[in-house]
């Protein structure tokens, strides 16, 4: 399968863990005050604030969905949103909710900032391996990436605007995943002695694992009733995207794309437009069972086999012996330790991966 750019959602590395953006300043602006710095490598407190405030928009659900994020110092805002939601329920102090905030924030704060460490980590060790994607790879997975997550022509720049993140955020995070690839890959070969033989055999014999079915990739807006649905035909129609739309219509939590796998299930009248729509069309409103639905086919992909190059990373882990994966952990062991000692961290930033406070 191929890799999903992890957009906001932390995702998991397989050398070390973790994921993040990067700091892409102007040409010619001052260098901005590091929070952390892992060798000559900064992490910068704007770089910081975008990636904690994109986090907490996935991480809020589990404080409270839909909830803004708590700004310090005082964290007013969210004492008064809290004393609101909670109402004579919450017999509290603002000041245990001002320490609730204070906790959330915190907390976000600090996955955020270790996912930006242990990215820059990643990208010095495939620096000091020399191993990385050229330039070409780069291009050609990040336009891959791209066209599966942002299919709609406008999604990228509303998805950017609503985050507060930036293009060269989305690429270091792409980038760092396509790193943490090729160390693996680096260590099977030095440290196993897995063969590029051995890949194409375990693909060969496994090859129905691979196969996936025909999908189709949606755009789609549900409305309470048919007038709701009819206005969002119409904005979109004028040019409005479908995010926008979505969010105005379901909610600010809400996104407009749906992959389906395989054939359409259902017998209901959205599921059967749905299985004879052609790519581009804009349908509805459709009465579901549920609401009154706006959509267009955006992708529709026939039954297939993953490629070798793409399966590779799902492979790799299961032709690992155990003495393959203890000798990886130690390797891994190695290259954390020797970066922690490298990463410096300014008073009030500390997390764990730091080496040392200035």
């Amino acid at each position: 399968m191929r890799r999903e750019l992890a957009l906001v959602a932390a995702c998991s590395a397989i050398v070390i863990g973790g994921c993040g953006g990067g700091d892409h300043d102007d040409e010619g602006a001052p260098d901005p005050q590091p929070v952390v710095t892992v060798g000559d490598t900064p992490v910068t407190l704007d770089e910081l604030d975008r990636w904690t405030a994109a986090n907490w928009k996935t991480l809020a659900s589990r404080f409270r969905p839909g909830a803004t994020l708590p700004h310090p110092p005082d964290f007013a805002a969210c004492v008064a949103e809290l004393r609101k939601a909670r109402g004579k329920q919450d017999p509290g102090t603002d000041a245990a909710r001002r320490d609730e905030c204070r906790r959330e924030y915190q907390t976000v704060r600090t996955q955020s900032l270790q996912q930006l460490v242990l990215q820059r980590w990643i990208e010095l060790e495939a620096e000091a391996r020399g191993v990385a994607p050229t330039d070409a790879e780069f291009e050609r997975e990040w336009a891959e990436q791209t066209d599966v997550t942002f299919p709609v022509a406008g999604a990228l720049e509303s998805y950017l605007a609503d985050s507060g993140l930036t293009e060269a955020d989305l690429r270091a995070r792409l980038r760092q995943q396509m790193l943490d690839a090729a160390i693996l890959d680096d260590q099977v070969e030095r440290l196993t002695d897995i063969k590029e033989a051995d890949v194409r055999r375990y693909y060969r014999t496994h090859r129905d694992d691979f196969r996936h079915g025909q999908t189709r990739q949606l755009a789609m807006v549900k409305a309470d009733t048919r007038a709701e649905a009819a206005e969002a035909r119409e904005r979109i129609e004028a040019g409005d995207s479908w995010t926008e739309v979505v969010r105005d219509v379901v909610g600010p939590d809400a996104g407009p794309f749906t992959t389906i796998n395989g054939a359409v299930q259902g017998s209901d009248a959205v599921s059967r437009a749905v299985a004879r729509a052609t790519q581009d069309e804009l349908v509805g409103p459709i009465k579901g069972d549920d609401g009154w639905y706006v959509f267009t086919l955006l992708n529709k992909q026939p039954p297939g086999i993953t490629p070798l190059d793409d399966a590779r990373q799902e492979i790799l882990p299961q032709l690992l012996s155990k003495a393959d994966r203890r000798r990886i952990a130690r390797d891994n062991a190695k290259v954390q330790a020797k970066w922690r000692k490298l990463t410096t961290c300014e008073a009030g930033y500390s997390i764990p991966e730091c080496g040392s406070a200035s």
